[in-house]
């Protein structure tokens, strides 16, 4: 979504990092929001995998966009020529 590359699964994988630092900081305690979302078709399927996370389940409505958004996904030769571009910007920029 947003151009961000964040599928279901990255909600669903964010959702744990999430409720595992909960569990190490403040006693298992979380605040979600939902702040709307840019694909009213795609956006139910992601806040779904956010309350499977949150409830501790796991339900078998299967994201039906899921197989075509992974085939969108950078290759690992384009993720390799960003990082490389990233690199040399912050070596020109002295970081």
């Amino acid at each position: 979504l947003a151009r961000m590359s964040c599928l279901s699964s990255t909600y669903a994988e964010m959702t744990a990092m999430v409720m595992q630092a909960a569990d190490r900081l403040c006693d298992g305690r979380v605040v979600a929001v939902h702040e709307g979302g840019y694909s009213e078709a795609y956006v139910p399927f992601c806040g779904h995998r956010v309350v499977e996370g949150l409830a501790g389940i796991e339900s078998e409505l299967a994201d039906p966009f899921l197989p075509k958004f992974i085939e969108q996904q950078p290759t690992a030769d384009h993720v390799a020529w960003q990082c490389a571009a990233i690199d040399r910007m912050a070596g020109d920029l002295g970081l």
